[in-house]
């Protein structure tokens, strides 16, 4: 051997023994990938492998909405705690109602009347007292 190149040919074979090896791990927003290697002659292939899309935690209020400011409600993904938050509208303002007097306080009701029944009281018809 004198320094020259000897390759020696092997009768080709039509099967291969792939091994698969996940040469990118997917996440929650990018794909991954599979490579297949042949353990006879070499020869791979890869394969995608889907993203795995996010696995979201229920809305949790963060902040209250209230009348002078907007609230606030998140969730995070349980894969890859990414979190995503929305807005909760502020409250209309409260409209007090116009003051019509009929606020049940002491004063009488619609009508002019105390609120009281305008019939007798149980027993009390044609029941005067007679001084015969």
């Amino acid at each position: 051997m004198c320094g020259s190149m000897f390759t020696e040919l092997t009768p080709a074979t039509d099967r291969h023994l792939y091994e698969s090896k996940v040469t990118k791990e997917p996440t929650c927003e990018e794909k991954g990938e599979m490579t297949y290697t042949c353990s006879m002659c070499g020869d791979s292939y890869t394969e995608e492998i889907p993203e795995l899309g996010h696995n979201w935690s229920s809305w949790q209020t963060t902040r209250e909405a209230t009348e002078e400011q907007e609230g606030e409600m998140a969730r995070r993904c349980t894969n890859c705690g990414k979190e995503e938050t929305q807005v909760i509208p502020a409250l209309p303002p409260s409209e007090t109602p116009p003051d019509d007097g009929g606020d049940g306080g002491d004063e009488p009701g619609p009508g002019g009347d105390d609120g009281g029944s305008s019939e007798p009281a149980p027993g009390g018809e044609g029941n005067t007292a007679d001084n015969n």
